[in-house]
């Protein structure tokens, strides 16, 4: 699947979209208006770095966060411009599981991507969840369950997550809570 076929399928087909980059510290956020041109950048950057995208499409290209980061000096939240924030979010059309592969960190991750997969297969089966999309991330498995349609982010996103979240922990699935 081309950058282009996976961004039309995971997002809303109207907002802003975000795809990030990793910084020494954080990440550079670019916005696009269109799903088309998000794509394109991420296939131009995809060479020389990691390629993170917002599971969401956006309400604004960016908005006033007045808890952007602490001060290090007063310890003080400081405010600031951002992109990724809750409540920036319009809508989605996936819940999402991250599987991290750790061979050293076996209590909260899988040793192996084989490992990863064969859990989510079964976790998959045993709840009766339909068939997810299942991608690579390099470091483990993302795993996206795509709606046909898309889900407010502030009601019904959260509380789709939320479902998956607490049965994922109740099946012992090893993934990021996060």
């Amino acid at each position: 699947m081309t950058p282009l076929g996976f961004l039309r399928t995971v997002w809303p087909a109207n907002g802003f979209y975000c795809i990030a980059t990793p910084l020494t510290k954080g990440f550079k956020h670019a916005t696009f208006d269109t799903i088309e041109a998000a794509a394109a950048y991420a296939e131009k950057v995809a060479d020389k770095q990691d390629v993170f995208f917002a599971t969401h499409a956006l309400k604004e290209v960016q908005v006033w966060n007045p808890k952007h980061h602490k001060d290090k000096t007063t310890g003080e939240y400081v405010g600031s411009w951002s992109v990724r924030t809750q409540a920036n979010m319009r809508a989605s059309r996936i819940v999402f599981l991250d599987l991290d592969v750790k061979p050293n960190e076996l209590e909260t991750a899988y040793g192996t991507q084989l490992e990863a997969g064969v859990a989510i297969v079964n976790f998959v089966r045993e709840a009766g969840l339909p068939r997810p999309m299942i991608v690579s991330s390099g470091g483990g498995l993302h795993i996206y369950w795509v709606f046909d349609r898309e889900m407010d982010s502030a009601t019904e996103w959260l509380t789709q997550a939320s479902r998956l979240k607490q049965l994922a922990t109740l099946w012992g699935l090893k993934f990021d809570p996060s």
